[in-house]
């Protein structure tokens, strides 16, 4: 039993660093998302596949397949507007570069929107059917739920130990009336 109560103990207080880390990248998140205004409709591109890039990502394995291989590699596919603006759009192939190197051959179309920001001189590419609203409340959705959930987490972790200590200052009055 004592085993068992050292394991949840620790995985309690690895949560509670992860859920810390989570709040605190949620909220710096949250402050780093610009309001719908702030961006403007350059409209719906066409963009073809034109090269494959190797990138190289963290690797998320663990133990011995971490140690050995910190970084592994990922094949991006970079695409371009077919109407000659400039705009360029990149997607993740996944690790197989053969899989990359189909989607050029195939040149397939996609049709993205671009929502640039030109104070800050950059640009962003949705999925054709959002417009600059859609995109900033799916920004504000998924850092607030993440922000919400470590939130949430480090309270229940908080009143579960407040009530704990609690209990266990009740027992130990209760015993010191009786003389037990």
């Amino acid at each position: 039993m004592a085993k068992i109560k050292s394991i949840l103990f620790a995985a309690g207080i690895l949560l509670l660093i992860g859920a810390a880390a989570c709040l605190y990248l949620g909220l710096r998140g949250l402050a780093g998302v610009r309001p719908a205004a702030a961006y403007v409709d350059q409209g719906v591109h066409t963009f073809v596949p034109s090269a494959v890039y190797p990138v190289q990502v963290e690797n998320h394995a663990t133990g011995r397949d971490k140690r050995n291989h910190p970084t592994r590699t990922v094949y991006m596919v970079a695409y371009r507007a077919t109407d000659g603006s400039g705009y360029t759009y990149r997607s993740a192939a996944g690790a197989a570069e053969q899989t990359a190197r189909q989607i050029v051959a195939a040149g397939e179309p996609v049709t993205r929107r671009v929502l640039s920001v030109p104070q800050d001189g950059v640009s962003v590419t949705v999925e054709a059917d959002q417009t600059a609203q859609s995109y900033v409340a799916g920004q504000r959705k998924t850092y607030g739920a993440m922000a919400g959930a470590s939130l949430a987490y480090l309270l229940i972790w908080a009143a579960v130990h407040v009530g704990v200590a609690y209990r266990r200052r009740r027992q130990g009055r209760h015993s010191k009336r009786t003389g037990e």
